[in-house]
């Protein structure tokens, strides 16, 4: 019996893999097929990608997950386990884009994907004048089908750590999100007209610390 090496099964797997018309959102597959075109810098994005699911299925149930993160060299890594922030979002966003070609009714997904991998480029450029105790908010909202979507809340720690907070809103809304933005002063971004647009216009405001 030939025995065939790991290299060449892996190959197989990707062929496979990659000639499949059925990778979908969510879909087993295509987590796998992230892993085997980007490795260990899929694994957060895939992670994200599954407990995110998880708050999409249980609605009710509030969804939040605080993650510590450090500078370095233009990025943020995981305090943890070292994944970048920047490649977690490109691989996210080629996992998009594999499921956009099956199925074009996910444009608005994409879309969205292609707005949040600017986050990386937004937060370093922030971070770096951005007083110690200062946040950076990015208000997502659900596209589609979707009832829960995943908004993130950054905040400067120190020169070197930012922490992340990831938050799903039960039933928010842009028009909640216009009269939310007043409220708190936001008076020249209360004319926004859809999710995209909401997304795309983060803001920032700092919080003195009492001792």
């Amino acid at each position: 019996m030939v025995q065939t090496s790991q290299q060449e099964i892996v190959r197989s797997g990707e062929l496979v893999i990659n000639k499949s018309e059925d990778l979908g959102i969510n879909d087993p597959l295509t987590h796998l097929y992230a892993y085997i075109n980007h490795g260990e810098e899929a694994l957060v994005a895939i992670q994200q990608d599954i407990e995110t699911d998880i708050a999409e299925r249980l609605p009710k149930t509030p969804f939040i997950n605080y993650v510590d993160f450090e500078l370095h060299n233009n990025d943020f890594l995981s305090a943890k386990d070292h994944i970048s922030m920047r490649q977690m979002s490109t691989a996210n966003l080629d996992i998009l884009s594999a499921e956009l070609r099956n199925n074009p009714s996910l444009q608005r997904e994409y879309d969205r994907a292609m707005i949040e991998a600017e986050e990386v480029n937004k937060l370093t450029v922030w971070f770096e004048d951005a007083p110690i105790n200062s946040y950076l908010v990015f208000e997502s909202l659900p596209i589609g089908n979707q009832e829960i979507a995943v908004s993130r809340i950054y905040k400067k720690v120190s020169d070197r750590q930012l922490e992340g907070c990831f938050v799903s809103l039960y039933n928010p809304s842009v028009d909640k999100f216009n009269k939310f933005r007043a409220k708190i002063g936001l008076t020249s971004q209360n004319d926004h007209q859809d999710e995209l647009d909401i997304l795309a216009d983060n803001y920032s405001f700092f919080s003195p610390q009492v001792e």
